[in-house]
């Protein structure tokens, strides 16, 4: 039997999903290397641990902690029945990852449930962002500190998408995000946390960012975002996601708690790539 187990674990552990199996007090007793490369956390930082332990952090759309309410393993230990969602867990190295959960009951052979299986899949167009990210660098066009497009690709798309706007009415808006440090005296200290935290949101944005849209660094801590295809609803709601992705990203490695402004703008024909970012600027709602 050890031997059958010994084989399902080196299967489970080609996989480049996540696996992971708890018992009935939510206790972690399974760990692939799936779920390894995807929340960067080794097996033996998880084996032993409960979920409750809010290592991943779960979070839904709408930033709800899941690990401390609707838990989705409780769920299905609860129910007997499978569950699916997308959500997006908590990186070792700080940033958010989306990911696609299935969650199912394990039976023993009575039928009564003794715990569940985990299987989550990177939700994100991780090849796809990096195969462009590759190509814009070869044109420098790449913020060297952020790993992002640069000011010069985002004025040069901003030029794109307002003659398009103009040529065939397709709409486009921004969403300009500042993020700073809070008050206080700068030190070499201070500005290497800070250069930290825009590296943990600049990969919140590559992995939250779909491949038909654009976030880059504008210049410091400031970030603008191009959306196209959306109205102002659909653009307050973008708003609301990356607000709530912010702020539930957990900063606490870089040892800072920055402050976070977003506003919003959608694009007019008679725009210019300065005159919208200004609008957006205008907008700006305080954060966290």
């Amino acid at each position: 039997m050890i031997e059958d187990q010994e084989f399902y674990w080196k299967l489970l552990d080609t996989l480049q999903d996540g696996v992971y199996f708890a018992n009935l007090d939510r206790k972690v007793t399974y760990w692939n290397k799936g779920a390894e490369q995807i929340t960067g956390y080794k097996s033996a930082e998880i084996l032993g641990k409960h979920c409750a332990d809010n290592i991943l952090i779960h979070i839904d759309k709408n930033g709800n902690n899941l690990c401390a309410g609707a838990c989705p393993l409780s769920k299905v230990i609860k129910s007997g029945e499978p569950f699916e969602e997308n959500i997006y867990l908590h990186h070792k190295k700080g940033h958010r990852v989306p990911v696609y959960v299935r969650v199912n009951p394990v039976k023993n052979k009575e039928g009564k449930v003794v715990g569940a299986i985990e299987i989550f899949s990177d939700s994100s167009f991780k090849e796809i962002v990096d195969q462009r990210m590759k190509e814009l660098e070869k044109l420098n066009l790449i913020d060297s500190r952020t790993g992002l497009p640069n000011r010069r690709f985002l004025e040069m798309t901003l030029h794109t998408k307002l003659s398009e706007l103009s040529r065939y009415k397709w709409s486009f808006g921004v969403i300009y995000i500042h993020i700073a440090p809070r008050a206080g005296k700068e030190t070499s200290t201070k500005t290497e946390k800070f250069a930290e935290v825009l590296k943990i949101v600049s990969k919140t944005f590559r992995n939250t960012c779909n491949p038909f849209d654009i976030i880059g660094r504008w210049e410091k801590g400031e970030f603008v975002g191009i959306f196209g295809n959306v109205d102002k609803k659909k653009l307050k709601s973008l708003e609301k996601f990356y607000r709530v992705i912010l702020e539930k990203t957990d900063l606490s490695a870089a040892g800072l708690a920055p402050s976070v402004k977003i506003g919003t703008a959608m694009a007019q024909p008679d725009d210019k790539p300065e005159s919208i970012i200004d609008k957006a600027k205008q907008n700006v709602q305080p954060g966290g």
